[in-house]
């Protein structure tokens, strides 16, 4: 959901002042690492939003460029956290 949208269904839902902040992280994990926990569905909630199908092609790939690029490579890594403060 966009930040507007999401501030005008909590105006809609009687919230009067409402301030959303988003901040963007950027990072580099290592492949090796990152391939175990998205081994694991149940590391990342995101991870149940797509099909079965498309969740084993993706691990799939990752294993394949882990034996490509080695263990000590790494990914960028990018990520937001959304702080949401709102009063009634």
């Amino acid at each position: 959901m966009a930040a507007d949208a999401l501030v005008k269904a909590l105006r809609g839902a009687g919230f009067r002042a409402v301030d959303i902040a988003r901040r963007d992280h950027e990072r580099d994990t290592n492949l090796a690492e990152w391939a175990d926990s998205v081994a694991k569905r149940s590391s990342c909630s995101q991870l149940w939003a797509i099909s079965d199908d498309a969740y084993d092609a993706g691990v799939r790939r990752v294993r394949r460029d882990l034996a490509t690029l080695g263990g000590g490579s790494s990914v960028g890594d990018l990520f937001a956290s959304i702080t949401i403060h709102a009063r009634r």
